[in-house]
């Protein structure tokens, strides 16, 4: 009877429990390569244990775009894939959400009904939405930078345009690096450049249990086909979609699944 109760180390250490943990990836089937342009599209980041963060960016490469807020939305699996309540918005477009400063823009999500499945349409996929937009007074944001494109040579400040500073050890001039849409807004000696890739923000997707793949879960930004409706996928100023050769900018997410491994 003793025997019994009392199992040997070798049959201890057969049945161990060794569970691996959740490894998390994010599949873009269909990277986006530079068209259409311009563009919001998904840019993978870290795949960091049951998390992988994405880089939700802005390619404006023809020419800058100024805007003063964005919306975004996403519909995903809520049983199977979670959205992070924190995220990081690049400081650089609009500002910092949490820096406590008087033109911090104003950011809102519904991160948290979504993961309950809240926001649920009637194909069972939740719906995450978050918007970000400048505060009244404050600046906008812009996808161009002043440069001195002429390669201006110097020996001392004064020899550059007004504005810029002498980079003594290079002999030229530093562009002042400004934000702007238009060559209007740049000193004398410089031209307003598109930058062509704006990263907008940060999100993180976890991965709430194991995930089947091929192919996985599906994570859509979406478009809300009733172009009368606010709250899907928008570069906006003053309230309305900022248009670009008379249509709005298209979001494109490369067709990207959540999957798992262990």
């Amino acid at each position: 009877m003793l025997a019994i109760l009392s199992p040997s180390c070798h049959h201890k250490s057969e049945n161990a429990n060794r569970i691996k943990p959740i490894l998390a990836d994010l599949q873009i089937q269909n990277p986006y390569m530079g068209s259409p342009d311009p563009a919001v599209y998904l840019d993978k980041g870290q795949a960091l244990g049951d998390l992988v963060t994405v880089n939700i960016k802005l390619r404006a490469g023809q020419a800058p775009i100024a805007f003063d807020a964005f919306s975004l939305e996403f519909t995903y699996n809520f049983r199977l894939v979670q959205i992070g309540d924190v995220f990081d918005v690049n400081p650089d477009v609009l500002g910092s959400c949490n820096a406590g400063l008087v033109c911090d823009p104003l950011c809102l999500t519904n991160a948290a009904q979504a993961n309950q499945g809240f926001t649920v349409d009637a194909a069972g996929r939740a719906h995450f939405v978050m918007g970000v937009s400048a505060r009244s007074g404050c600046p906008i944001a812009k996808t161009g930078r002043c440069k001195d494109i002429n390669m201006t040579t110097c020996t001392m400040d004064s020899d550059c345009p007004l504005g810029e500073t002498c980079d003594t050890g290079a002999g030229l001039c530093k562009a002042t690096n400004k934000a702007c849409a238009l060559d209007s807004e740049c000193v004398s000696g410089e031209s307003c450049v598109p930058v062509a890739d704006t990263t907008l923000v940060t999100l993180a997707f976890i991965a709430a249990t194991t995930i089947e793949s091929p192919p996985g879960s599906r994570i859509e930004l979406f478009t809300n086909p009733d172009t009368s409706k606010h709250g899907d996928c928008e570069i906006l100023r003053n309230v309305a979609e900022v248009l670009v050769g008379g249509r709005p900018i298209p979001c494109v997410d490369g067709n990207a699944f959540m999957t798992t491994s262990r």
